[in-house]
């Protein structure tokens, strides 16, 4: 089999930002260089991809959006855990270092353990399930169908959360450190904040107003990062609103470089921040959108 590529984009920030000092003003942002790495087995993504995320050991976990989810170990070996899902979609680790996983076909979220065992949080409330993330002792699911977000509870009773009409084909979600709910739209361009009370508002309407556009989305500090999966970028936005800084640009490719100049992105997707605070994971979805048998591949950028 042809070997996988794990690319690392480097993007340097001035000496003294470490982990921790996250006040530093945005516009200090510099470059962006890239780095090529390879895995020993290829991933088969098949018609579409779904979520990546990634372990405290630095382990990173991806669902090809149809039966199976995948590990990448640290030696870059790749480990089939499941393919017991019909469409596996968004997945984030929980505080128990296990794998939440959405069903999007079954409308259902399992926990997937350690030997990827699974276990079933809840298969009720749910439609279209596709990002998960966990805040506090709850976990938040956005339905992409449903254009809601629901709540489960610990003991894995589900709650509506959110159906605001601002939601439009909710695919990303994530929790900052502040505490703070924010959601991207696959139908729109729109990036949302949410309170506490499950209201919505725009926080910023992101590059071209394409439909199935927005993916996901991570937080880091005061920034937070857009995937644009028709768009084939990355998108840094301020708390404020602002978009101040883009990785990729436009064209498809899988190409090293320099971002915001050569780098290039292919159908960037699912996100997720490594253990560093500073590492940025996204899997890229290699041909036309749809194409059966196209393969993914995982890609990080590195904050400095």
């Amino acid at each position: 089999m042809s070997p996988r590529q794990l690319l690392a984009l480097f993007i340097c920030l001035p000496p003294g930002i470490a982990r921790g000092q996250q006040n530093v003003p945005l516009s200090r942002l510099q470059r962006a260089s890239v780095e090529t790495v390879q895995t020993d087995v290829p991933i088969i993504a098949g018609r579409a991809i779904g979520g990546v995320s990634v372990d405290d050991a630095g382990r990173i976990y991806a669902s090809n959006f149809r039966k199976k989810v995948f590990r990448i170990e640290l030696d870059g070996s790749v480990t089939t855990l499941t393919t017991d899902f019909e469409r596996a979609s968004g997945n984030t680790i929980d505080s128990n270092d296990d794998l939440l996983q959405s069903e999007y076909d079954l409308n259902a979220l399992y926990r997937i353990h350690e030997d990827g065992s699974r276990t079933l949080v809840t298969d009720t409330g749910l439609d279209g399930p596709v990002g998960v993330t966990q805040h506090e002792n709850d976990i938040y699911v956005v339905n992409y169908l449903g254009n809601t977000i629901s709540r489960v509870s610990p003991e894995g009773v589900t709650s509506l959360f959110s159906a605001d009409p601002l939601l439009n084909g909710p695919n990303g979600i994530v929790f900052n450190a502040f505490g703070e709910m924010y959601v991207v739209n696959l139908k729109d361009n729109l990036l949302l904040h949410v309170d506490e009370q499950g209201r919505a508002s725009i926080l910023a309407a992101i590059g071209q107003s394409l439909s199935f556009n927005n993916a996901h989305l991570v937080a880091i500090g005061k920034s937070l990062y857009v995937s644009k999966i028709f768009e084939h970028r990355i998108y840094r936005v301020t708390l404020a609103g602002e978009i101040d800084f883009v990785i990729g640009t436009g064209a498809p490719g899988v190409q090293d470089g320099i971002a915001p100049g050569s780098a290039r992105l292919y159908h960037p997707n699912g996100m997720a921040v490594g253990p560093d605070g500073r590492t940025i994971y996204t899997n890229n979805y290699i041909g036309a959108m749809g194409t059966p048998g196209s393969p993914m591949r995982i890609r990080t950028i590195e904050l400095w």
